[in-house]
């Protein structure tokens, strides 16, 4: 049975569920070192609101914050399931 394609949000929300932290966070949103991400949150140019949780350490978004602001970056809404025949997803694992 073919099943319906998932969208970016679903996609991310299944691999990373509500929030994003950590090395999931800073890849995600494209910089390759927490350094990069820790500069860029200090002058404000994240792109996500950003949050701390208690008793928790480190920096989260909400997913579907993330995967908005990556649509929109891209300048148009992604294919549900551009590699429904490979098998692949956008972060490049299969599903």
């Amino acid at each position: 049975m073919i099943s319906a394609p998932r969208s970016l949000v679903d996609q991310l929300i299944t691999l990373y569920g509500p929030t994003v932290g950590g090395r999931d966070l800073y890849s995600a949103l494209g910089f390759k070192t927490y350094a990069a991400f820790h500069r860029s949150k200090q002058r404000s140019e994240i792109g996500v609101n950003v949050f701390i949780l208690p008793g928790r350490r480190g920096w989260f978004a909400l997913t579907t914050d993330i995967a908005n602001w990556l649509e929109q970056q891209a300048g148009a809404k992604f294919p549900a399931d551009p590699d429904a025949e490979t098998g692949s997803n956008f972060l490049g694992r299969a599903p």
